[in-house]
């Protein structure tokens, strides 16, 4: 490992880095669901305003935090974003919303795990998580898990990166973060991790090669 990494505030010494933290939505894990939204709204509403509403949501927030059941989700999805559709069908379809991993996703986390701690950090909820790790065993490529439902904490708050990091054994300046969203890149900067966004696996795996992390 001898690479830099060059980001907007450091130069980071890639030989001093132990420990990895990955986002899954959008990193290993593929997200879907826009063309649906999409179709249930009817045009109202752009992609890009979808996803402001999404991650302005109280109703997403309470879910991937774990203090709002999928029906009370579900309910609140629908009146946010004015659907006429019922709960059980919005909840049918959400279900596989974030169902398939990326192609090399495995073979990549296990060829990292030999070598690197592997902290996964994912804005999720009971629904996808279970099915992630009955399908895929997911959760077994890391050695720490930090899925937002279950710490009660959700991204890009900079006390989550905080929790993650106390919980860790590795000071923020022997990690490095990756994710597919520019807040949160930018908050987990803030308390002293370095981050990198990336987008799909085979983004993911160019920018480790870039680095000089073997994989």
């Amino acid at each position: 490992m001898t690479g830099l990494l060059h980001d907007e505030n450091s130069c980071i010494p890639v030989d001093h880095v132990d420990t990895l933290i990955f986002d899954l939505g959008g990193v290993f894990v593929k997200l879907t669901g826009v063309e649906k939204m999409m179709e249930w709204t009817m045009g109202r509403y752009s992609v890009d305003e979808l996803w402001a509403i999404w991650f302005q949501s109280d109703s997403v927030k309470g879910f991937e935090t774990g203090t709002l059941d999928s029906q009370s989700f579900a309910e609140g999805i629908i009146r946010e974003y004015g659907l006429q559709v019922t709960a059980d069908d919005f909840l049918f379809h959400f279900a596989s919303w974030a169902s398939e991993m990326f192609p090399g996703s495995r073979r990549l986390l296990s060829a990292l795990k030999d070598r690197y701690t592997l902290v996964s950090l994912s804005n999720t909820n009971v629904m996808h998580w279970d099915m992630l790790c009955d399908r895929y065993q997911l959760d077994s490529y890391f050695h720490h898990n930090f899925p937002s439902h279950e710490i009660g904490r959700i991204k890009p708050e900079t006390e989550t990166f905080s929790y993650v990091l106390s919980r860790i054994p590795s000071p923020a300046h022997r990690v490095i973060f990756f994710d597919d969203t520019p807040m949160n890149i930018e908050n987990a900067r803030r308390v002293g991790l370095h981050a990198v966004q990336v987008s799909g696996v085979e983004h993911l795996s160019e920018t480790l090669s870039r680095l000089g992390i073997s994989q």
